[in-house]
């Protein structure tokens, strides 16, 4: 059957951790792998966009493919440097829009079959922010109990201590208010 030109579009959804509600937050790091596999007997190009990812400059985080009928592409997505904001809504996920044309068989009869399309395989990915605003979930930390045997040298033999003193620092890089019980 010979295909005309065409083109659908879809969205889909990567939920963020429960809890936590960021309104805002800049990536340090981190990266993903976009594999996009065209089965059709057609050419198509594929634009994935990720509308709540923008550059320093506003701009949408858009990758696009160009596919040949049958033709696979791979292609490593960098997230650094992107601001991460839903007009000062937290977001509960990071949400893609995917748009897909094709000029069709140009005239040619081409055989289809019901399983044709487009899939998109994205690999999980580790991002680490630069910052991030909005509430973080409080998180408990319990340390067990510690008892330490010290051995003192024989010179020492018969000395008591009447009172110990253990100093504790905690240290942290994120700049959250913390609480110690």
């Amino acid at each position: 059957a010979v295909v005309g030109a065409q083109s659908f579009s879809t969205t889909f959804a990567s939920p963020l951790p429960s809890g936590y509600e960021v309104t805002e937050a800049v990536v340090a790091h981190g990266a993903t792998t976009l594999q996009v596999t065209n089965s059709m007997p057609v050419p198509c190009t594929a634009t994935l966009t990720w509308d709540a990812l923008r550059t320093a400059g506003g701009a949408p985080l858009a990758q696009q493919f160009t596919l040949a009928a049958g033709q696979s592409l791979s292609r490593t997505i960098d997230f650094a440097g992107y601001r991460l904001a839903d007009g000062g809504l937290p977001l509960t996920s990071l949400d893609a829009a995917v748009v897909v044309s094709s000029p069709g068989s140009s005239g040619q009869d081409v055989t289809m079959d019901a399983g044709d399309g487009l899939t998109a395989s994205l690999s999980a990915a580790s991002i680490s922010f630069a910052s991030v605003t909005g509430v973080v979930p409080e998180s408990v930390v319990e340390l067990e109990p510690s008892v330490q045997d010290i051995d003192l040298p024989d010179e020492l033999t018969g000395l008591e201590l009447t009172a110990a003193r253990l100093v504790l620092r905690l240290a942290t890089t994120a700049t959250l208010p913390g609480r110690v019980d």
